[in-house]
């Protein structure tokens, strides 16, 4: 798997609140306030690098750890000077905690000051939720202030690996004191893999810590709709003319860390396929509507955009699919592209097939700090801003069509007895069986969905509280609010629809000096040639019908290839020569070689034989006359 370019940019995730405790028990200190590691479980060449950001005495009292008497730590350090201007950790720390809410009437949130210390910003985090957005900006706030010299690099322990490598790891950060660490994710020294992503978190460390940090980069699928047992398949077999349906699935990732966030779809058809220019996009059961890049300024959720014109594309694809607005799309909405190619004469026969590959990119990088909008190319990361990005590896669909190669011969198989001018026609239908199914809603009193106002189906029920205030007053507190209706529901149902695509086939070919007619890009089918033009002083050759049929293989991915099979009858037998070989049909390439005998099927006028035939009718006229005459005279 190819590597990407390293990326400067830290990425982060929270995943533990910090709850602290400022009180101090000096009775209570643990003696040498510990002496710990952080063991990371993740995928494979990654490096992790822990910052200590909060310090203190370690405490202990009815086995609960905390920290007390709170000081920054050696991971980050409280002034940097950008160019000419002097930033402090406070002013960047306020500038995250002014604006935002968290605390409860029990421990309500307190504005900090200039003069803030680092127990005053541990009481105010302590007030957070472990999931908190306001933690997760905190965290990035932290970014430009972080001291690598009082940081420590994990070392790569063990390859979790079975009878396959699984690409996991086990990382260790040692010789750890106690306090809060911001552990950053610097992956290796060439990047993430392709289909990775990297991760954030801050922990609290007062005794030896595990931790699970694989992220769940997104993954994007691709099928071809066919008439494969479900309906979509990896490979398929079609003819020139046909139309070939495809479909690809994905979900909104999880983005709640990112101020923006990237989706763009690549997708490569090869030449023998046309691009029909027929998208539809569905982001759950609603269905997305394209807008043109000047349309960008009043872009809404809805919307997406459709890159075809290569100065708009840096990859070489066919087009591209980037979304206007993906991060108001509730996390794990299923995304559906369809669209569709014609096979055409380019098309490349038997084995190898015609391939067609897509590839997400996608925002990796929660803690890159996007400013302003992408001037020109809306929806899609600006190369030249270095914006970090991550791609999934392709993923790749084929379709194969086969070819019947005729060599016409005169009187025997032979090199230097090629036949020109022989006028070969070939008809018949061209089959491909499509299977369209989809997903979709239906209302029903016994269902389990509700449908939200943002087009998304949920099963969580809507819910209705009463609260009482300080006072008695009662308010009604619920999520009605984000329903269409609080009592409709729906049942999820798939729908199928079976077709047959029948293409009619016509093609008409000469054989050159070569003797060569070649009927390129068939699909499955029957097919009958007929040599509808004859070389003066040969006989016409029977015609011969062919069926071809095709096993495709389940997975692309794999060095199989598809199974061909023919099936040929003529009237004539083929000791008559009519049909000398048939051969290379295991890779979708039917050779056949026809000989035209040269003759006439009646005997020939001349010669010695007409005089015996003239003889004779004069025989038969006399005969003739003297029957009449000796009848007159009776």
């Amino acid at each position: 798997m190819k590597k990407m370019k390293k990326l400067a940019s830290l990425i982060l995730a929270v995943v533990m609140v910090l709850s602290m405790t400022v009180a101090a028990f000096a009775d209570n200190t643990v003696a040498g306030n510990g002496n710990f590691s952080i063991t990371l479980d993740s995928k494979s060449d990654h490096i992790y690098r822990a910052y200590q950001i909060f310090t203190g005495d370690l405490l202990e009292e009815n086995s609960t750890k905390t920290l007390s008497n709170v000081k920054w730590g050696n991971g980050i350090v409280e002034k940097i000077t950008e160019g000419e201007q002097e930033k402090t950790l406070i002013g960047a720390i306020k500038a995250v905690l002014d604006d935002a809410e968290y605390g409860s009437d029990e421990n309500p949130k307190k504005v900090l000051t200039d003069t803030a210390t680092a127990r005053d910003v541990a009481e105010e985090l302590a007030k957070m939720g472990k999931d908190s957005s306001v933690l997760q900006e905190f965290a990035k706030a932290l970014t430009p202030f972080l001291d690598a010299t009082g940081a420590k690099e994990s070392t790569e322990t063990k390859k979790l690996t079975g009878e396959e490598p699984t690409g996991e790891s086990t990382y260790e950060i040692s010789n750890l004191t106690a306090g809060y660490y911001l552990v950053e994710d610097v992956a290796s020294d060439t990047g993430v893999t392709e289909g990775d992503a990297y991760s954030r978190y801050i922990m609290e460390v007062v005794a030896d810590v595990t931790a699970d940090v694989k992220v769940t980069a997104p993954e994007l699928t691709k099928k071809i709709v066919t008439d494969a047992a479900d309906g979509r398949a990896d490979s398929n077999t079609a003819g020139i003319g046909q139309v070939v349906t495809y479909e690809l699935k994905g979900k909104v990732p999880d983005h709640q860390s990112y101020d923006k966030y990237f989706y763009v779809i690549h997708d490569t058809l090869s030449e023998g396929l046309t691009f029909n220019n027929d998208i539809t996009v569905t982001i759950g059961d609603m269905t997305l509507t394209k807008i043109e890049k000047s349309e960008s300024a009043s872009a809404t959720k809805d919307n997406y955009y459709v890159y075809t014109d290569k100065k708009d594309i840096s990859d070489g694809c066919t087009f591209e699919i980037a979304f206007a607005k993906i991060k108001e799309w509730a996390k794990d909405s299923e995304i559906v592209v369809t669209y569709s190619a014609t096979v055409n004469a380019s098309a490349v026969t038997g084995a190898d097939g015609n391939p067609n590959t897509v590839k997400l990119e996608y925002s990796n990088n929660p803690n890159f700090k996007y400013e302003g909008e992408n001037e020109g190319k809306p929806g899609k990361p600006d190369p030249d801003k270095n914006i970090p990005t991550g791609k999934t590896p392709d993923d790749k669909v084929i379709t194969y069509v086969a070819e019947i190669d005729i060599t016409k011969y005169k009187d025997k198989v032979s090199e230097d007895n090629y036949l020109p001018g022989a006028e070969f026609t070939l008809t018949g239908t061209s089959n491909q069986v499509v299977l369209k199914s989809k997903e979709c809603y239906v209302q029903d009193g016994n269902g389990e969905y509700y449908l939200l106002k943002d087009g998304t189906y949920t099963k969580e029920a809507p819910t209705l509280e009463d609260v009482k205030d300080d006072e008695g007053n009662v308010t009604t507190k619920n999520n009605v609010d984000l329903y269409v209706s609080t009592t409709v529901k729906y049942t999820l149902k798939t729908v199928e629809e079976t077709t047959v695509v029948s293409t009619p086939v016509k093609m008409v070919v000469t054989s050159g000096n070569d003797g060569k007619v070649i009927f390129k890009s068939l699909g499955v089918g029957v097919y009958t040639i007929e040599e509808t033009g004859v070389p003066a002083g040969y006989n016409k050759a029977d015609d011969v019908v062919v069926e071809i049929g095709c096993k495709t293989p389940e997975d692309i991915n794999i060095n199989d290839k598809a199974t061909w099979n023919i099936g040929t009858t003529s009237t004539r037998d083929v000791d008559d020569n009519y049909i000398v070989s048939l051969a290379n049909f295991t890779i979708g390439v039917y050779a056949l070689n026809i000989i035209n005998n040269a003759g006439s099927l009646l005997p020939s006028t001349g010669g010695i034989g007409t005089t015996i035939f003239y003889a004779a009718g004069i025989i038969l006229m006399a005969g003739a006359v003297f029957f009449v005459v000796r009848r007159k005279r009776a």
